[in-house]
């Protein structure tokens, strides 16, 4: 089990390299939605808590009545507790069902009008890995996958569709968006993320990080206290390959790959 999840992270990791490590490529969508977080993962690695901001525009033709998100979660062991919704200036109510957070406006979000949707949240993480995706953790490996809810598209009726999770691949189709993160963490975990890290200061037994995103489907955050990294740039493009600490050559032979 524990060669197989190691296995499973480096994997990881290398693609979290590759997409943190250059420039943002220019995309033909343009409608995405801007996401803010704010999160803390507790020290024993076992839970953490935040909030998030989530800001859209209703592209389609049709009035948009209704909002989903994926708690994904709570589909593979650990949980995700929507504790707040606040929708900006638009009454809502809410219901959670089969691991989907249906929301409701009162108030119709016409053709091209913007709307905001702030959560307060929090969850658990388990110590068994169950598919899909990645959402697990050891005694000083934490792998966030889809730990916030998540937005589910919207189809041309102003509605959304509930796509079960797939185990293979990505586990759900959502919103194309922007991610700016920010979040707090135990001083002995190192993070590779879906774009660039950087640590912003300490608080107490804690490192503060922020990272900021380009237009992605989903967004993933990886700590560990056992992995280190070589880097190289390439064609003025900085490559990262993480590995287990001892194994350099694997991360080595890792980076090379990378690169050709």
């Amino acid at each position: 089990m524990a060669k197989h999840l190691t296995s499973k992270l480096q994997i990881l990791l290398l693609l979290l390299s590759l997409s943190s490590c250059g420039k943002l490529r220019e995309i033909e969508q343009v409608d995405s939605a801007e996401i803010t977080i704010n999160l803390t993962i507790d020290e024993s690695l076992h839970s953490y808590k935040g909030d998030m901001s989530f800001n859209f525009r209703n592209t389609g033709s049709e009035d948009l009545t209704y909002a989903g998100f994926y708690l994904l979660p709570n589909d593979v062991g650990g949980t995700l507790l929507v504790e707040s919704v606040i929708s900006e200036n638009n009454k809502i109510s809410i219901s959670v069902e089969d691991s989907v957070l249906d929301i409701t406006f009162s108030q119709a979000i016409q053709p091209g009008e913007n709307y905001s949707i702030q959560m307060a949240y929090s969850g658990t993480v388990p110590a068994s890995l169950t598919s899909p995706g990645i959402f697990v953790r050891t005694a000083d490996t934490i792998a966030l996958g889809s730990f916030y809810p998540l937005p589910i598209p919207i189809n041309d009726k102003g509605s959304y569709t509930i796509v079960r999770p797939s185990d293979h691949g990505d586990p759900v189709e959502s919103i194309l968006s922007s991610f700016d993160v920010h979040f707090q963490a135990p001083e002995y975990l190192r993070f590779s993320a879906s774009a660039e890290v950087h640590k912003e200061g300490r608080s107490g037994d804690f490192n503060k990080y922020s990272v900021k995103t380009g237009p992605l489907r989903d967004f993933y955050l990886l700590g560990s206290a056992t992995w280190d990294k070589v880097s190289k740039v390439h064609k003025g493009i900085r490559i990262t390959s993480w590995y287990p600490k001892g194994r350099m050559q694997q991360g080595i032979d890792s980076l090379y790959y990378i690169e050709n």
